[in-house]
């Protein structure tokens, strides 16, 4: 008679007889009463199964019960249901990464800091994303260096693109500073191109470390087709910054097929003053789009007009910083991104970097707390 009564009073409440919030599945869960919850929300599922809200509720009960590939399967659900849902992407992150699915939670963090949601936790997301990029990328190098001596085989999805550093030709110190800049917009202005999937710079940034190069010694060491499946890139897109005279520079850039190791299209070619380096990086992006055959929709071209900045001495500031980040010189890198907010104060790329360098980390509770709607754990 006992194992009777739960189900009675489920069928009493599916009946609508005292259908109260605190007798739904929403409200065991917000009252911590995790397994009502789920037989609840699974009665609740089968009445309404394309209601968001069940789905959502449900996945983060069996979250709370740590039954994280049925949470994934029911916030999945949800998320395609209503692909801005916040909490539902929230939580479908959060539980790729507690199964260990980085590259997956990181997607799913992303897109859900894209959405309208507090700075703070947008900020949070951002930077778990990079963290658990860098962790997966990794791991992918040193698998890939561990099979290259076994294995010829070359296999990368055909629109994956990585930007190398460009060289320094003339060995000018002053161009120095530029070259992670340079590839850091470069990298940025590829991604707003739908068709095309970009490598991080820190992916790139990673192989150098972990092989002990220099990017002027990567492909020196390293051939295209290697360096392709280091990066998981088809194609790279590499050049070279010199300096012309006192005010001038010239920036040589081309696409290169991993696999072949052969030039795809013309090289690129932009020069122009030292103070002028954000717009002749838009003249090669024109150019490199050309060669890897895309052609942008009107989204994509007005996206494309838009600069991180035209303020060259914040551009080297900026570039700087990421220097200092990457040698993980945390309070040289934050004072760089200072500058080049002073400098320009609409620098947005210099802003992500900051606010991710300078904020306290977050548990999952405290980040739950931003979600519009609290689902903290009692």
């Amino acid at each position: 008679m006992t194992r009777l009564l739960p189900a009675l009073f489920l069928i009493t409440i599916a009946c609508g007889s005292n259908n109260t919030l605190q007798h739904t599945g929403r409200g065991f869960l917000e009252t911590g009463d995790y397994d009502l919850a789920i037989i609840q929300l699974r009665a609740e599922e089968r009445m309404n199964p394309a209601d968001v809200r069940i789905k959502r509720d449900l996945g983060i009960a069996y979250f709370r019960t740590k039954q994280y590939e049925k949470a994934v399967s029911k916030l999945s659900q949800a998320a395609k249901l209503n692909s801005r849902d916040q909490v539902s992407l929230f939580y479908l992150g959060v539980n790729y990464e507690f199964l260990q699915q980085l590259d997956k939670a990181a997607i799913v963090y992303r897109a859900c800091s894209s959405l309208d949601i507090k700075d703070e936790l947008k900020n949070e997301l951002l930077a778990r994303s990079q963290e658990i990029e860098l962790k997966y990328s990794k791991k992918q190098i040193r698998d890939h260096l561990s099979e290259l001596k076994n294995s010829n085989s070359h296999v990368t999805e055909p629109n994956s693109v990585a930007v190398l550093y460009f060289r320094n030709i003339s060995e000018w110190r002053e161009l120095t500073p530029l070259l992670k800049g340079l590839a850091e917009v470069l990298i940025t202005d590829l991604g707003k191109v739908q068709r095309l999937k970009i490598v991080k710079r820190k992916k790139v940034q990673l192989l150098l470390d972990e092989l002990h190069l220099t990017p002027c010694s990567l492909l020196d060491q390293l051939k295209m087709r290697d360096t392709g499946r280091m990066l998981g890139a088809a194609k790279l897109i590499t050049g070279g910054i010199e300096r012309v005279d006192n005010t001038r520079i010239r920036l040589t850039a081309g696409v290169v097929d991993t696999k072949s190791g052969q030039l795809q299209g013309e090289s690129v070619q932009a020069a122009g003053r030292l103070s002028e380096i954000p717009e002749l990086e838009k003249i090669l992006l024109v150019g490199l789009l050309k060669s890897l055959g895309v052609r942008l929709n009107s989204d994509e071209a007005k996206a494309l007009q838009q600069f991180p900045t035209k303020n060259n001495l914040a551009f080297i500031a900026f570039s700087k910083g990421l220097d200092f980040e990457d040698r993980n010189i945390i309070r040289q890198a934050k004072y760089q991104y200072e500058k080049a907010i002073n400098l320009d104060a609409e620098f947005k790329l210099a802003k992500q970097r900051l606010a991710q360098l300078s904020q306290k980390r977050l548990t999952i509770a405290e980040m739950e707390k931003l979600l519009p709607q609290s689902y903290k754990n009692p």
